[in-house]
């Protein structure tokens, strides 16, 4: 949705809607569909790139709510993939002025993150940005960063030279705005069916015949079952696991960052292992049974699930093999800096003496972070009687207490070994129901707090 619709988009929708649900009853009445929709980000390199934003909520909402009765009216689900402010904020963002870069430190400082859902403050701050700097002139999100942008707006990365220019997407914003349908350079389904749109990417007449000629081979039903057969290998495959030391380089990353990097790492020293090795991840902090107690981008210590298949042994889940397996440890063992170790199963890692280091951000005073940890044990209801010692504070949890099996110890270290005053970092001392959750009470309070898994018996 780009809240431009009109009746006449709505009758053209309607009309689709009603031809679907036709083709549907003919060949397969319980076939499940799903209509999902978004609101439109107007995106820099894009025809839409300049047209007015649609920041009016109850605006859209009208729309989402007509489209979902027509859906709904033809016998299929509506959806709406898009969360509010995760809009508003992809916008400002995308088409902000260059104040965006302070916003976003102000934003850091104050722990507000974009990071799977935003953080409500985060708007507050971009939306600051662009009313300081004549964007927004209202108490409602209007004015000349919502109007129309043509020549001359500082778009983002507007330096850059693309091949298809200005005057290519101002074409296809008045197409689209028009309502016309000038169709796409790829043949589709049949060759020489592709019509050149000028759009002035193409480098040769070569280029531009190769386009307009290729032909969508569709996919045949042996493919189809090859494909079937794959997925449901991969819902059996059983993983591999290594005892690893992630580096300092993945401190704070999100899971699907740190997957992303952790396989990078293997497929690119052997490039053999694409296509069988699927993803490598973290099993242990982030498994159901204790990610509630820890946090997002944690080092150090840990195991790590190896997801592959090239060894399907008949009655067996499908795995990777020893060669393979063996490669992808020697690959995680460079590029973590130390070696990985095989086990059988997390379980053979035990939890009985866990030691966790806590490096809090912004350098906080040496009292600010004993008072944390005060309030910490306080909320896991530990006593413990509290000293200071060489490097700082120590409190050592009463022996009533240790039976719980949480903590042993918690120190406060602002001293170096020289004596010298150092940044405040707390080292938990724990055993199997040791529980970081309290010690980050706010939401985005574990944001550039370094959390290292110094030892793991």
């Amino acid at each position: 949705m780009a809240g431009v619709e009109n009746d006449q988009d709505f009758a053209a929708f309607e009309a689709f809607c009603q031809f679907m649900s036709a083709l549907r009853t003919r060949n397969d009445r319980g076939l499940r569909v799903v209509f999902s929709f978004g609101y439109l980000v107007r995106m820099p390199f894009t025809p839409l790139r300049g047209l007015e934003l649609c920041l009016d909520r109850s605006r859209l909402d009208a729309m989402a709510g007509r489209l979902k009765r027509l859906v709904e009216a033809a016998g299929f689900e509506f959806r709406l993939a898009t969360d509010w402010d995760e809009y508003v904020v992809d916008q400002m963002l995308v088409l902000g002025p260059h104040e965006m870069a302070g916003a976003l430190e102000s934003a850091a400082a104050a722990g507000a993150a974009f990071d799977g859902t935003v953080d409500s403050r985060l708007k507050g701050h971009l939306e600051r940005a662009i009313r300081e700097g004549g964007g927004f002139v209202s108490g409602r999100l209007e004015g000349p960063f919502a109007g129309r942008k043509g020549e001359g707006y500082p778009w983002a990365l507007g330096f850059l030279r693309t091949s298809v220019g200005a005057d290519g997407l101002e074409r296809r914003a008045r197409d689209a705005m028009s309502r016309v349908e000038r169709g796409t350079c790829v043949s589709g389904l049949e060759a020489g069916k592709g019509a050149c749109l000028a759009c002035g990417a193409c480098e040769s007449d070569a280029e531009k015949a190769n386009l307009v000629d290729h032909r969508v081979v569709p996919v045949s039903p042996r493919q189809v079952a090859e494909l079937a057969a794959l997925i449901k290998s991969k819902r059996r495959m059983r993983p591999r696991y290594v005892r690893a030391f992630l580096p300092d380089a993945l401190s704070g990353a999100g899971h699907e960052f740190q997957k992303a990097w952790l396989l990078r790492q293997v497929t690119m020293r052997h490039p053999d292992l694409v296509g069988k090795l699927f993803r490598v991840e973290e099993a242990m902090w982030s498994s159901p049974e204790l990610r509630d107690r820890f946090v997002a981008g944690m080092t150090g210590e840990c195991v790590l699930g190896l997801y592959g298949i090239d060894d399907d042994v008949p009655g067996e889940a499908p795995r990777l093999s020893d060669g393979a397996f063996g490669k992808a440890c020697d690959a995680l063992s460079a590029a973590i800096g130390r070696d990985v170790v095989p086990i059988d199963s997390p379980q053979d890692v035990s939890m009985a003496d866990v030691v966790v280091r806590v490096v809090p951000a912004g350098d906080p005073a040496e009292q600010e972070v004993v008072g944390r940890v005060r309030a910490f044990l306080s909320d896991l209801k530990l006593n413990a009687i509290e000293r200071r010692v060489d490097d700082g504070r120590l409190f050592e949890i009463a022996p009533k207490d240790q039976k719980k099996r949480i903590l042993k110890s918690v120190r406060v270290v602002s001293r170096s070994a020289d004596g010298s005053a150092a940044a405040p970092a707390i080292i938990l001392e724990g055993g199997p129901r040791l529980d970081l959750a309290p010690l980050f009470r706010h939401p985005g309070s574990q944001a550039l707090t370094r959390v290292i898994v110094e030892r793991l018996s």
